[in-house]
């Protein structure tokens, strides 16, 4: 229901140089046969596709003005009937934080694709969002508290090797993948108290600034008054 329909595109100079970083992180590697997961845009595979030679994304409600040399597949990843094991190279950026489930995610991936293949993905910096009290850090689209050190034990756990991890500026972290026969299983690190100081701060400050937009909005001091999303 929640992804019936295209709403994330990825304005502003912020995610314009992320989509930089990212494909600069990829493209230092050899990307001929590449599919994306969940590119609803092709902002990222535009900065992609002159070094490959096959680019497949796998979207569920892709945007109308696609690149035609990007084939589309009209899917929802864990639903699409791709064959990965033909690709050698498979991308995803800001998609794991919005999946139900990411460790069946994850795991649909690793069965999938062949032993030579690649993985690259993005995903937010969680503890420094809530750190910063970014309201988009939790909310229905990201509603798993999954961070880093967390992540990296779950990747470890499915069986993938992390080959390079970057941290781009206090957005994303970058991860490219490989796929490993020898799994050595690992304990999750105990981030209790921590994470639970930081959601009592996040949901502190957010009652704070509703009450204080509440005054603004009651106060009659304006005649229209607009509240938007940073982009």
């Amino acid at each position: 229901v929640l992804y019936q329909e295209q709403h994330a595109f990825g304005f502003g100079l912020s995610w314009a140089n992320h989509y930089d970083a990212f494909s600069q992180f990829i493209s230092k590697n050899n990307v001929a046969n590449v599919v994306e997961i969940g590119g609803a845009t092709d902002k990222l595979a535009l900065r992609l596709i002159e070094k490959t030679k096959n680019y497949t994304i796998i979207e569920p409600n892709p945007s109308k003005n696609i690149d035609n040399r990007i084939k589309i597949v009209k899917s929802f990843f864990e639903n699409s009937d791709v064959d990965l094991s033909n690709y050698d190279s498979v991308i995803f950026s800001h998609v794991l934080e919005h999946a139900y489930d990411p460790a069946r995610f994850l795991g649909d991936l690793y069965r999938k694709i062949n032993e030579n293949a690649k993985v690259y993905f993005s995903y937010p910096q969680l503890e420094t969002w809530l750190e910063k009290k970014h309201t988009n850090s939790l909310n229905f689209e990201h509603n798993l508290f999954l961070t880093e050190k967390h992540l990296d034990v779950l990747l470890n756990n499915i069986g993938f090797v992390i080959t390079e991890k970057n941290k781009y500026k206090d957005h994303s972290v970058f991860y490219n993948l490989e796929k490993s026969v020898v799994i050595k299983k690992l304990k999750y690190p105990n981030l209790y108290t921590s994470h639970l100081k930081l959601i009592n701060e996040y949901k502190s400050y957010h009652i704070q600034e509703v009450q204080r937009l509440n005054k603004i909005i009651s106060s009659n001091k304006y005649e229209q008054i607009y509240l938007f999303g940073a982009h």
